[in-house]
């Protein structure tokens, strides 16, 4: 997780230091930041979602995933709809 917080974080700045430098070399040097830390910001945030979605597939296919607690409950449930035992039974 500080992987993707360290990447959205770099990415917005890089976006503001393009946007500067291309706005220096057009004599709007204010506007240019401005424009390159929007999009930077949507750049981030399209790479922060991105990587928080493998993030979490990742942790499903480990079985790791969810909050703490949920699993035990998804697992009974499936038990009972597979005609195993829910714990309940008899």
């Amino acid at each position: 997780m500080a992987g993707l917080a360290w990447r959205f974080t770099t990415e917005v700045i890089a976006g503001a230091v393009l946007g500067w430098l291309v706005g220096s070399w057009l004599d709007a040097a204010n506007n240019g930041a401005l424009i390159g830390t929007g999009i930077g910001l949507a750049v981030a945030t399209y790479s922060l979602m991105r990587g928080a979605l493998k993030l979490n597939a990742s942790l499903d296919r480990l079985g790791g995933g969810g909050s703490a607690g949920s699993g035990g409950q998804r697992d009974r449930d499936r038990g009972s709809r597979e005609g195993g035992s829910s714990g309940n039974a008899p």
